[in-house]
């Protein structure tokens, strides 16, 4: 979901995706192995937000 200020208000975008053609296991992204820590450090933490962009297919 993002939302963007427009000239008459915000403009609101929600993409809803089937979770079984898109859910991967982290062991398959190709990541190396200091990347994968790093991340499962961020995801692992109490607070905050982590914003991940990219295509969808």
């Amino acid at each position: 979901m993002s939302t963007v200020p427009a000239e008459h208000g915000e403009s609101v975008s929600l993409r809803l995706l089937s979770r079984g053609s898109i859910l991967k296991g982290m062991d398959t992204l190709g990541m190396s192995a200091r990347i994968e820590k790093a991340i499962r450090e961020i995801i692992n933490r109490p607070h905050g937000i982590t914003l991940v962009t990219g295509t969808t297919v």
